[in-house]
């Protein structure tokens, strides 16, 4: 740490990190993606109060992908690939999704200042929202995150950062980069990997 002179961690954010701030886990986005499919499918709007559980929930269920042996959260993978057609819906339906109306949890301020303070300077996501750079508007601390979400963005990492970084693993939602089926989640862009291999050689990994 800072204190001990010893290298700063490495923190990873994977799913659930932001269920408090209102991104939903895997067994939700499931339904929603279904509730939108289906709403489509029929000529409805997805935000129709009359459009209940009862009525997408089987249509789901009956799909010749669904495993219904696994769990809702189980067939997240093919569910956003089967659900969300084409690209530009799958990214249509995860930016209503990720325009929460809520704000980032009291974990996220945390963080926040552990990267203001230094303890804390690199940060790896699996996830797609935005969660640190808004609290960092708010709170004003750190002064500065370099996200880095698209391979465009990747002269901007440093093994040893000047300033915070945050690090997107899985891509960008609005760049239609977003990894979510199985076959773009079996691998990370090569070019990442040799990015962050040395970073992760050399520090702790929370």
């Amino acid at each position: 740490s800072v204190l001990t002179g010893q290298p700063s961690p490495v923190l990873l954010l994977g799913a659930g990190a932001s269920v408090r701030s209102g991104i939903p886990l895997a067994a939700e986005m499931v339904e929603r993606a279904a509730r939108w499919a289906y709403a489509k499918e029929h000529g409805r709007s997805p935000e129709d109060p009359r459009l209940l559980r009862s009525d997408w929930f089987p249509w789901l269920k009956a799909q010749s992908w669904y495993d219904n042996a696994g769990s809702v959260a189980d067939n997240y993978p093919p569910a956003i690939e089967r659900l969300l057609q084409p690209r530009q819906a799958r990214a249509d339906f995860f930016r209503q999704l990720l325009q929460r109306g809520i704000d980032p949890s009291s974990g996220y301020e945390k963080l926040a200042e552990f990267l203001h303070l230094g303890f804390v300077k690199t940060v790896l996501t699996t996830n797609f929202d935005m969660m640190l750079p808004d609290v960092k508007v708010r709170i004003r601390r750190p002064h500065h995150i370099d996200i880095i979400q698209t391979p465009s963005d990747y002269t901007k990492f440093s093994t040893s950062p000047q300033h915070p970084q945050e690090v997107f693993l899985h891509g960008s939602v609005d760049h239609y980069t977003d990894k979510n089926i199985i076959d773009e989640v079996q691998r990370l862009d090569p070019d990442l990997v040799r990015m962050v291999a040395p970073l992760l050689r050399d520090h702790p990994l929370i």
